[in-house]
């Protein structure tokens, strides 16, 4: 597949010494220090390589872990190809259920992944998205950029996310000229700073070895008056302390809002198919698969449904001109 990249729009930086990286059809060379990218169908692999890395002990259970979540994902993208309904599952979320008090008949039929539509609608609620730069760092299968795409007219999105087999996906069921694809790091954005008018991160943060180091890259990408629109499942101490970071940082909190009871009535009512579509890839590995839904009694689930962790929407604003 042909590279494709909006080079002028948005430049893509070399993660050692932050020159611009030169792009042809196959890879790519950054024009300062010389290191070299690949192209994956297409979109440019952002990362540093094996051999690139400082050998030092936190690193490596950083990697660990990251290593950890590429598995997880190609997993689900083999599983997700072996039932045959790839095509169909974009989304990789726990998605928003209206409470009883909150529907309305429209509520009720909003067809196949209605409820990460949902999910994604409450999170940009209140934002204008047309003619923006938007960014979403943890694309996963592209289910939000495509969305944002198909409901309004960005001037461009990208999506990024740290495993291939997503990345794969994305770029080969891509069909919108102002949408791009890139595997990178959510720790390490390569971009140059102040690209991008929207930021948008749903249920991805808690994966990552050092999410103050996301949070950094956030605003260091982000334009003055940019928005950041984020949502995750985080233990109340640990959610508490990164709203501490975020707005030490620099940012302003437009909205802060526990959607909690929301995303397990969406775990409960979404449970059958999702794990229909998921089984097939954790053969003997029904607990963790169960875990990883958030189905009632698992871990994940109780935490939630005991108040030790939560589920927030938080609005962001960069201080400085209003988007």
């Amino acid at each position: 597949m042909e590279f494709r990249w909006p080079c002028e729009r948005v430049v893509l930086n070399c993660l050692t010494c932050k020159a611009g990286v030169d792009f042809s059809h196959s890879s790519g060379t950054c024009t300062g220090c010389g290191q070299h990218y690949r192209v994956l169908d297409g979109a440019p692999v952002m990362l540093e390589e094996s051999g690139h890395r400082a050998e030092q002990p936190i690193l490596s259970e950083a990697e660990s872990q990251r290593q950890a979540v590429r598995e997880m994902f190609t997993t689900i993208n083999h599983s997700l190809e072996e039932q045959g309904v790839s095509r169909f599952s974009t989304f990789i979320n726990f998605g928003y259920e209206p409470l009883e008090e909150e529907e309305s008949s429209a509520d009720r039929h909003q067809g196949v992944n209605e409820s990460s539509v949902r999910m994604l609608q409450e999170v940009v609620k209140g934002f204008e998205l047309d003619g923006r730069d938007i960014l979403e760092v943890g694309c996963g299968r592209g289910g939000n950029v495509n969305y944002i795409c198909r409901s309004s007219k960005p001037n461009l999105a990208v999506g990024l996310d740290l495993t291939e087999a997503n990345i794969s996906f994305c770029q080969n069921n891509n069909r919108y000229e102002q949408l791009y694809f890139c595997v990178g790091d959510a720790e390490q954005l390569p971009f140059e700073r102040e690209s991008f008018d929207v930021i948008l991160n749903v249920e991805s943060s808690h994966l990552y070895p050092d999410v103050y180091a996301f949070y950094r890259e956030v605003y260091r990408v982000l334009k003055p008056g940019g928005a950041f629109l984020y949502a995750d499942a985080l233990d109340v101490p640990v959610f508490k302390a990164c709203m501490e970071q975020l707005e030490g940082m620099g940012f302003e909190v437009v909205l802060k809002r526990d959607i909690t009871e929301n995303v397990l009535r969406s775990c409960k009512t979404s449970l059958k198919n999702r794990y229909a579509a998921l089984s097939r890839g954790f053969q003997e590995e029904e607990d963790k698969i169960m875990n990883w839904l958030a189905a009632p009694g698992t871990a994940k689930y109780q935490d939630m449904f005991t108040g030790k962790r939560t589920f927030h929407i938080v609005q962001l604003v960069k201080r400085g001109n209003s988007v």
